[in-house]
């Protein structure tokens, strides 16, 4: 079997360097987009906590859950958009940086708020 591999590359034509680089999205783990994610993911979650609870008397423990689930949905939602209406990647990474911002955010207003 590697006789036979070996003597298909052997006796293909010569393939160029070029023609055989696979082009990855760029997608960094830092830069100002992962920052926009982030901080959109936190400020949803955030404000959709503190409304939750104190306009719509709702108790700190399904406040959670919704902030949580509607942060998230959010991000998950944009890199939707981006893939199909935007012909962008979908990006793991970004995705990421929303469920991080999610936790920042409610971090933020329940432990800051006690």
């Amino acid at each position: 079997m590697i006789f036979l591999f070996s003597l298909l590359i052997a006796t293909s034509p010569q393939i160029e360097k070029d023609s055989i680089r696979i082009n990855l999205p760029k997608d960094p783990w830092f830069s100002e987009d992962k920052l926009h994610h982030f901080l959109h993911s936190a400020a949803i979650s955030s404000s959709t906590y503190l409304i939750s609870t104190n306009i719509g008397s709702i108790d700190k423990k399904n406040s959670l859950y919704i902030s949580i689930s509607i942060g998230t949905l959010a991000g998950i939602t944009k890199e939707i958009h981006d893939k199909y209406k935007r012909d962008e990647n979908f990006s793991v990474k970004d995705l990421i940086y929303d469920v991080a911002g999610v936790i920042a955010g409610i971090l933020l207003v329940s432990i800051g708020g006690s």
